[in-house]
C-alpha cells in the first residue's frame, strides 16, 4: 500500500493505492464515517489478482480539503464532478476503470456514472439504493424514516451535530454505527476502537455537509441541480449489494432498484453481513469486482 496525492482543478485528493497504476483499475469510494482503510482487505485481495486499487479521501474526510464553494452543504453534481475529475486521470493509464462505492461513497458513484457513463466499465454500489428509488420508497417503508432520521439531526445548526456525536470520545457517533452494524461481529470489532476508527472524523463538519446538502435548507437552487442529476436514470453496467443484517437500509428497501437503472443490474443480499460489507464480507465484495471485469461489455 502506498499513498499518493492526486491534484485536480480545485482540490488535491490523497488515496491508499495498491500494485502498479495501468491495466483494469479499481476505484473504492468510503463512506460515513470511515476512511480508506475500511477497504483494506478488499484493495489487498484485488492487488494480489493484479488489479491496480485506488481509495481516496472523499473531500472533507481525514484532512482532505472539502469542495470549493460548498460553504455548509455538499451537494451531489458537486460531488460528482470531484470523483469524475480523479475517474479521468486514473483512465490516463487504466485498460479498464470500476468504480465501487460504500455508504456516501455508493451516493457519489451513482451520481458519477449518471453524470460520465462514459468513464466506468461498471457500477459497484454497498449498502445504498440509488437515490431516487430512496426517494420513492420512504413513502412505502415508514419504519425507514426512523431508521434515516439522524439525517434530519444532521441539519440542526450552530455546530450541535458535531458536539453531541463527539461527546464522551465519540460515544453516540459509535452508538449509531453499532445499530448499523446489525450486530455482526467483523463490524463490531472495527468501531470498538473509537478513536482509530472515527480519525478521519475528527472534524465532523466537512462530512456531515454531505448530509446537509441532501436537503434544500441551505440552497435551493443548488439542490434543484443537484436533486435533478441524482434523478436521471443510470446506464452504467451495475451491481448492488446489501448485507442480510443492516441496520441502516434492510434489504427490502432496495424494492424496485432496477427502475433507476437503463442498463443491467443486479441486486445481491449478503447473508450474515450488516451495513459494512468492506468489513464483513470482503471476500464476496472482492469476488463481485473481479466478475465485473469479466462480463460482457455493453453498448
Amino acid at each position: 500500500m502506498q499513498e499518493k496525492s492526486y491534484p485536480l482543478s480545485q482540490l488535491t485528493l490523497s488515496a491508499q493505492t495498491w500494485g502498479r497504476p495501468g491495466g483494469k483499475t479499481v476505484m473504492l469510494l468510503h463512506g460515513f464515517p470511515e476512511s480508506p482503510k475500511i477497504f483494506e482487505s478488499v484493495a489487498q485481495e484485488l492487488c494480489q489478482a493484479g488489479f491496480f486499487v485506488v481509495a481516496p479521501r472523499l473531500p472533507g474526510y481525514g484532512g482532505t480539503p472539502s469542495v470549493e464553494n460548498s460553504g455548509s452543504a455538499i451537494y451531489l453534481n458537486e460531488l460528482s464532478e470531484t470523483v469524475n475529475e480523479l475517474a479521468e486521470q486514473l483512465k490516463v493509464d487504466a485498460e479498464e476503470l470500476v468504480i465501487v462505492g460504500h455508504d456516501w461513497g455508493a451516493i457519489a458513484a451513482y451520481v458519477a456514472a449518471i453524470a460520465r457513463p462514459d468513464l466506468y466499465r461498471h457500477l459497484i454500489t454497498l449498502s445504498v439504493p440509488p437515490l431516487a428509488t430512496c426517494l420513492r420508497n420512504f413513502w412505502r417503508y415508514p419504519r425507514q424514516c426512523l431508521r434515516s432520521s439522524y439525517i434530519l439531526f444532521f441539519q440542526l445548526p450552530f455546530g450541535i451535530p458535531e458536539k453531541v456525536m463527539k461527546q464522551d470520545d465519540f460515544q453516540r457517533l459509535h452508538a449509531l454505527c453499532s445499530k448499523w452494524t446489525g450486530g455482526v461481529e467483523a463490524s463490531g470489532i472495527y468501531f470498538s476502537d473509537r478513536r482509530k476508527a472515527f480519525e478521519a472524523v475528527n472534524d465532523l463538519t466537512p462530512p456531515l455537509a454531505y448530509y446537509r446538502g441532501l436537503l434544500p435548507f441551505r440552497s435551493w437552487n443548488r439542490w434543484q441541480r443537484a436533486l435533478s442529476l441524482a434523478r436521471r436514470k443510470i446506464s452504467v453496467p451495475a451491481s448492488i449489494l446489501c448485507g442480510e443484517l443492516d441496520g441502516c437500509f434492510r434489504p427490502e428497501f432496495f424494492a424496485n432498484f432496477s427502475d433507476a437503472f437503463t442498463g443491467p443490474v443486479s441486486l445481491n443480499v449478503v447473508p450474515g453481513a450488516g451495513h459494512f460489507l468492506p468489513l464483513d464480507a470482503p471476500e464476496t465484495v472482492s469476488a463481485h469486482i473481479r466478475e465485473a471485469f469479466n462480463a460482457p461489455r455493453t453498448g
